[in-house]
């Protein structure tokens, strides 16, 4: 039966205190932030009144004024943004900002779907996206994923929507290909059903080519909602996302997000509109893939010489990979053994929605692993993995 609580094992919140091996995915590393540019970034959106933070705060008073009024700024500078890097064209007024991609799922799917049917949703898939859209009522059906993503020929007509992860699928990390995308869309615009695009780590690739978002291909316009957050470039703290919503939805987010009340931090969302407007987002996206590339080299080069048996699953993109081997059998067993030795990481057996498809392996995260440490982190692995 599938569960009906997301296990805690799954979630990339994971801590613990000061481990030597931080291997949690979806994590930054700070000390890669350009210092100058950070400062600069907050010291200009400090710079202003309070008044002047508020005339960028959507409250119920504005409801009179123009239904663009939310961050223009931030919604300008996002539209060059996503532009330019996932090949998204969009209005800048249907761009809308949340703190975070949890309340931006909370407000949006209430909103656009009705709960006539189940969402169809990865299987193994993102904890926090499931917890969610349980939330806020709507039951879950998991479908398989494979090399090529969601298994769309699983889709059904009583699917009232889809969430998915296309360009990096969490966690098993497969790249959705052209044809399922070209296929996942024709099934959205053939019964007018939503897609859920969320793209965490789209900004980060190895050696592959760029692949299209789906809310840039055709059909995308009218089905495609994307989900994009600023987390995995700059820092989980930030708390702000965005949500690129069809046009002929624009006013009804509009005053959903009016009635709401849940705003982005405005002071936070001035210092990421300096990123993007001086270009600093865009360099310290370039300057983190490459140490972020270093570092994945360097960890898949000692997990392929220390543990042999094992298969990595999604080392061509994102911040993470999955560690899979005939002797993990109980995954959770392995991550607390791992803990208790000072590697954190998390166990993929608890990101499945339903248990009859669950399968054992490690999510290691390589953001936080210096490549000096790669070899040792491997070695302790294989280490608890063997014995």
């Amino acid at each position: 039966m599938p569960r009906t609580t997301p296990p805690r094992g799954g979630e990339p919140s994971q801590c613990a205190d000061s481990p030597r091996y931080n291997l949690l995915p979806g994590f930054p590393d700070p000390v890669l932030l350009n210092n100058q540019s950070w400062r600069s970034a907050w010291r200009k959106a400090a710079a202003g009144s309070t008044a002047d933070w508020d005339d960028s705060h959507p409250k119920e008073h504005h409801a009179h004024q123009s239904p663009y009024h939310f961050f223009p700024d931030l919604r300008l500078a996002l539209a060059d943004h996503i532009r330019r890097t996932r090949g998204i064209v969009c209005a800048p007024e249907d761009i809308f900002i949340f703190p975070g991609f949890a309340v931006a799922l909370r407000i949006l799917v209430p909103t656009l779907v009705n709960h006539a049917g189940p969402i169809a949703f990865e299987n193994p898939g993102f904890v926090s996206g499931r917890r969610a859209l349980e939330q806020v009522g709507y039951r879950l059906r998991p479908i398989t994923v494979n090399h090529d993503g969601i298994s769309v020929d699983h889709l059904k007509s009583a699917d009232v929507a889809v969430y998915v992860t296309p360009a990096h699928q969490y966690p098993l990390g497969a790249r959705m290909s052209v044809d399922r995308r070209r296929k996942l869309l024709e099934w959205a615009a053939a019964d007018d059903r939503l897609i859920f695009e969320d793209d965490y780590d789209g900004e980060f690739r190895y050696d592959v080519p760029p692949m299209p978002a789906l809310r840039s291909m055709n059909l995308g316009g009218n089905h495609v909602v994307y989900l994009g957050t600023a987390s995995k470039v700059l820092s989980r703290d930030l708390r702000i996302a965005w949500a690129v919503v069809p046009e002929r939805f624009r006013e009804i987010v509009r005053q959903r997000v009016i009635s709401q009340g849940d705003y982005a931090n405005p002071v936070a969302a001035r210092a990421l509109t300096y990123m993007l407007e001086s270009g600093s987002m865009i360099r310290q996206i370039a300057s983190s893939q490459r140490t972020y590339g270093a570092r994945r080299a360097a960890l898949t080069a000692a997990l392929n010489k220390q543990l042999p048996e094992a298969t990595l699953h999604g080392i061509d993109a994102g911040l993470h990979l999955v560690l899979t081997h005939p002797r993990l059998r109980d995954d959770v067993a392995i991550v607390r053994k791992l803990a208790s030795q000072g590697l954190i990481c998390v166990a993929l057996s608890e990101t499945y929605l339903s248990n009859e498809e669950s399968r054992s392996g490690l999510i290691c995260g390589y953001s936080r692993l210096p490549e000096s440490l790669a070899a040792s982190a491997a070695g302790l692995l294989a280490d608890v993995i063997n014995n």
